[in-house]
């Protein structure tokens, strides 16, 4: 088996063991809420991860206080930005984020030894780690849904899955896109493509 391979279920098994305890906090933390998204949450270029999360009330309370209630409705419902709820358990993420340092001195420094990345240029070495870790963010999340981890009745059963990010590049749009293809009804779909579709809209101005 190739190295990444082994990586990545490296990944997984940590990231999913830190969402399963980070979820206890956050079903504690809005146990009288709706809750209806759980998300990775990733700095640009994924070089370092938490979760976050919104309720419908936290959401309206959001929308409230900046006065954008005349948003449109799916507007502050996919962009992680806009959610009320980021894990604040940095502790649990400690590990991971530190297997990932050393995942990119790896990928950085071709220390993968299949061959894999040898003749990559910049552009083909971007590909393979956005792949990386949206393979990495869809394993994690399918696990926790099979695990129950969403079964509370805090959690609103048509749940929103994925990745997000604070400010995204046209990279990271890109990779919030095609996680949500593999984790999320048609309906959070659409709203999510209509999200990046517009967001590549001011890309293009820019």
């Amino acid at each position: 088996m190739n190295y990444s391979v082994e990586l990545k279920k490296a990944l997984i098994k940590k990231l999913t063991k830190s969402c399963t305890e980070q979820l206890e906090f956050l079903k504690k933390d809005l146990e009288n809420q709706s809750i209806f998204s759980f998300a990775i949450y990733c700095s640009n270029g994924c070089s370092h991860i938490n979760v976050a999360a919104c309720s419908r009330e936290g959401l309206d309370l959001h929308k409230a206080n900046l006065g954008t209630l005349n948003e449109p409705a799916w507007y502050g419902e996919v962009n992680g930005a806009e959610w009320s709820y980021y894990s604040n358990n940095f502790e649990l993420f400690d590990e991971v984020n530190t297997f990932i340092e050393e995942l990119f001195d790896i990928f950085y420094d071709g220390e993968l030894d299949d061959g894999e990345r040898d003749e990559y240029d910049d552009d083909e070495l971007w590909e393979f780690i956005s792949d990386f870790f949206i393979d990495v963010t869809v394993q994690v999340l399918k696990n926790l849904r099979s695990n129950g981890c969403f079964n509370e009745k805090c959690f609103e059963d048509d749940l929103l899955l994925g990745m997000q990010f604070g400010d995204p590049d046209k990279h990271a749009v890109d990779m919030i896109e095609k996680s949500s293809e593999q984790l999320n009804s048609v309906s959070w779909h659409e709203k999510i493509k209509i999200s990046c579709n517009s967001m590549r809209k001011m890309f293009n101005t820019e």
